[in-house]
């Protein structure tokens, strides 16, 4: 099998033609039947460069390394799914490398257990950002997040909702607000409305305190007859027990 593979990936420098061998248990079939379909419909280039040309050489790179003991047949509900939804992902290194991880792990069969059939739907719903927000949950559970907000009398306005700064890459707090409320709506992490049982210090909020945002925007919104005040509102995000599995599938291993 081993063999046919490495056959594979030297004739994988034209994926419009069908591989003249097979892989084993079926995967370059499956790629062909949904990848050949898409070049037969373009009217570009686009889906004939480097980007899908790499994709399929790290799936097959990926599968070799799995023992030839532990290599086993693809689930098509899990690999052709996930081949079918990584389709328009692929020039997204992030995401395109997610799904090389997801379809590997599903051919492992040390692994296949924590692939479930949604995870691709759920990746091909992701951007870059999300991608790189959900990692940072490998290394801890919960990070904390803020809502920042006006407070009256007699209620509350949410100015905006899921402030996160923990990702230095992005210290937008609206994209990360929107990144945050997509993982929710995901079902990967969900946002808690106390702290309860989050261990909380001053350092853990203290830059929230001091974005552009809440020291200009959030200031002008107070009421100046001091009836309104800003608030921040302190509470934590923790990743679900789905984001936890799908992290274990779509990280590289080593």
């Amino acid at each position: 099998m081993k063999k046919t593979l490495k056959t594979v990936t030297k004739a994988a420098g034209n994926i419009v033609e069908k591989p003249s061998q097979e892989i084993g248990q079926g995967f370059t079939d499956i790629f062909y039947m949904i990848f050949h379909r898409i070049h037969r419909n373009a009217n570009s280039k686009r889906l004939l460069d480097d980007a899908y040309h790499r994709y399929l050489q790290e799936l097959l790179t990926h599968i070799e390394r799995i023992p030839d003991a532990h290599l086993k047949d693809p689930d098509l509900q899990k690999v052709a799914n996930a081949l079918v939804d990584s389709k328009f992902c692929v020039e997204k290194e992030e995401i395109r490398k997610m799904f090389v991880n997801l379809i590997s792990a599903a051919m492992d069969d040390q692994l296949e257990e924590l692939v479930h059939p949604s995870f691709s739907t759920i990746l091909k719903q992701m951007d870059t950002l999300d991608a790189r927000n959900l990692k940072l949950f490998s290394g801890r559970q919960n990070y904390p997040i803020v809502h920042y907000q006006i407070s009256y009398r007699n209620h509350s306005e949410t100015m905006v909702k899921n402030v996160f700064l923990e990702n230095p890459d992005c210290q937008d707090i609206f994209q990360q607000s929107r990144s945050v409320s997509c993982l929710e709506n995901l079902g990967l992490v969900k946002v808690y409305e106390d702290t309860y049982f989050f261990e909380k210090n001053e350092d853990n909020y203290k830059k929230y305190y001091e974005t552009e945002f809440f020291r200009t925007e959030c200031r002008k919104r107070e009421d100046g007859q001091g009836e309104g005040s800003c608030v921040v509102y302190e509470t934590y995000v923790e990743i679900t027990p789905v984001g936890a599995d799908l992290l274990r599938a779509c990280l590289e291993r080593e």
